[in-house]
C-alpha cells in the first residue's frame, strides 16, 4: 500500500462512528486456574501438558464428573478467563485486515477493535499528515467535498448504492457544464440543485465528489456479497 492509497482511505473508509479511529488488531489470550465453582466458564485440561482436550473428550469427562465429582487421572476441570491482547495499530482497516490474513497462523482468535485517537493530539497529526500527503490540492479539495456530502449531506454508500441509473454522472456532468455556462439536465429535483449558488472551482468541487461516489459505487457492484462474522 502506498501513500496515495493510505491517504484515500483515510478519506473513504468507514470510521465505525470513531472520531480519529484506531484499528487495533488484538488477539485472545485465555488464563487459567481459577476455581469453575465461581464461573460457568470452565474447561478440561490435559493435566501434566496444561492443554484444553477435544470437545468429545471435555462432553465424555464432564459427563462423568456430573454423576460423582471427581476428575479422572490425568486431567483437571479448571475456569479461565479471556482477555484480549494488543498485538499492532493500524491507520486503516484495510491494512488491518492485511495483516491478519497474512499472520492468522501466529495469532489466536484475532480480531479488529476499534479506538479512538481523541485527546491524541500525535496519533491526530500522523492521521491528518497521512490524509493529505501525496495528493495534489485539487484531490484534497474533492476528497473533502465527498467527505462532506457523507457526513452533512447523509449521501452514504448505502444512499449511492441506490443510483443505479447513472444519476451520479449526469449531476457530475450537469455541475462541470455550469462552469462553461452550460445548463444542462439535472437528475432529481429542483431543490437539490444548486449550481447557481456556487463559483466555477466549487462547482467542480462538487462534480469531482460525484464522480468519485460513482467509481465507489461501480467498485462496490463487483465485488461478492460480505459473509457476516459474529467476531472481526
Amino acid at each position: 500500500m502506498n501513500l496515495q492509497e493510505i491517504a484515500k482511505l483515510l478519506w473513504t473508509q468507514d470510521n465505525r462512528a470513531t472520531a480519529h479511529p484506531i484499528f487495533l488488531v488484538q488477539q485472545r489470550r485465555r488464563t487459567y486456574g481459577f476455581d469453575p465453582q465461581y464461573s460457568d466458564q470452565f474447561v478440561w485440561l490435559y493435566e501434566d501438558e496444561c492443554e484444553e482436550v477435544s470437545d468429545e473428550e471435555a462432553s465424555t469427562l464432564e459427563a462423568q464428573f456430573q454423576k460423582d465429582y471427581s476428575e479422572p487421572e490425568g486431567f483437571t476441570r479448571v475456569a479461565y478467563v479471556d482477555t484480549w491482547e494488543f498485538v499492532q495499530p493500524f491507520l486503516t482497516d484495510q491494512a488491518a485486515e492485511a495483516y491478519i490474513e497474512a499472520n492468522r497462523h501466529n495469532l489466536t482468535d484475532p480480531r479488529i477493535y476499534v479506538d479512538s485517537g481523541h485527546r491524541n493530539p500525535e496519533w491526530q497529526l500522523i492521521r491528518e499528515h497521512f490524509r493529505q500527503h501525496g495528493l495534489s490540492e485539487g484531490a484534497n479539495k474533492i476528497m473533502a467535498e465527498r467527505v462532506r456530502q457523507i457526513e452533512e449531506e447523509n449521501w452514504t454508500a448505502e444512499h449511492d448504492d441506490e443510483l443505479i441509473r447513472d444519476q451520479l454522472i449526469e449531476a457530475a456532468i450537469s455541475y462541470a457544464g455550469k462552469v462553461l455556462g452550460e445548463d444542462l439536465p439535472f437528475p432529481w429535483d429542483e431543490d437539490f440543485d444548486r449550481r447557481g449558488d456556487h463559483k466555477p472551482t466549487r462547482l467542480l468541487e462538487i462534480a469531482g465528489a460525484l464522480i468519485a461516489a460513482e467509481l465507489d459505487r461501480r467498485e462496490r457492484a463487483t465485488r461478492p456479497p460480505l459473509i457476516d462474522r459474529c467476531d472481526r
